[in-house]
């Protein structure tokens, strides 16, 4: 099996993976496959209900089960963890493969560290604590405090753990998603043409886990509901968490500008 390169995401639920990685899909020789563990991880019949409501199954998510690329017999065939990405590559007939497995306990199992390059992708601090309100019905104070943690663990893991790590704004891709890509793919040394937002909308894609509409959204929002859904007094909770706000600070420093 050829050697591909890997580039992994790194985020909590909803800081806007799926978003970037089917951003990157449209540079050349360049495949998004979404959430893999879930091809291990998925009971086999009938799928897992996630706490954001919707059910992950062991198959596509854009094509189902009569996807031609992820087949019933090639899941079933699966290739031991550590070699899964490389597959997948190959079996995507692709060069590069963008991966939203998101959890560093996750890709410690499918990479050896210094073998692929990852990005760790957050939102601002309000927009992703309104997201695991909303979606896994979490407290403001718990949401903030995973958010702190997570994001402080993730950048030194990151730094140690990947060939090359870099730092990407939700809020900097929804404003100006293909500037961001030919950022990204000069920094990441991407050869081929710049992205275009047809390839966005229109292009042959598949993929595993993760929220079934942001797979499918051809739009390119700014997910600002955060400023009309908190209340005053949620904002100041959040805003006061000092831990939070320094790490979101930091995050904003480093990241991809």
């Amino acid at each position: 099996m050829s050697s591909r390169r890997v580039i992994c995401i790194v985020g909590i639920s909803f800081c806007g993976s799926t978003l970037l990685s089917r951003l990157l899909a449209t540079l050349d020789d360049v495949a998004a496959a979404g959430e893999l563990h879930w091809m291990y991880d998925a009971p086999a019949v009938g799928g897992v209900e996630t706490r954001a409501g919707w059910k992950v199954k062991r198959q596509c998510v854009c094509c189902g089960a009569d996807c031609s690329v992820f087949t019933r017999k090639f899941v079933l065939e699966l290739p031991p963890r550590r070699m899964l990405y490389q597959c997948v590559a190959e079996r995507l007939g692709v060069g590069t493969l963008v991966v939203s497995d998101k959890m560093p306990g996750t890709y410690e199992v499918y990479c050896e560290a210094g073998s692929a390059d990852g990005i760790v992708m957050f939102k601002r601090p309000e927009a992703a604590v309104l997201s695991m309100m909303v979606n896994e019905r979490s407290g403001v104070r718990e949401a903030v405090n995973m958010y702190a943690n997570a994001y402080e663990h993730m950048s030194r893991w990151a730094e140690k753990f990947f060939a090359t790590a870099l730092f990407v704004s939700y809020e900097d891709v929804a404003i100006d998603p293909f500037g961001m890509v030919s950022k990204l793919k000069r920094e990441l040394g991407i050869p081929g043409h710049p992205p275009g937002a047809s390839a966005f909308a229109d292009g042959d894609y598949h993929a595993f886990g993760g929220n079934p509409k942001a797979h499918s959204r051809t739009e390119i929002l700014l997910d600002s509901r955060w400023v009309d859904q908190l209340t005053d007094d949620q904002k100041s909770e959040i805003r006061g968490y000092r831990k939070a706000m320094s790490v979101y600070r930091e995050l904003m420093e480093r990241r991809v500008r």
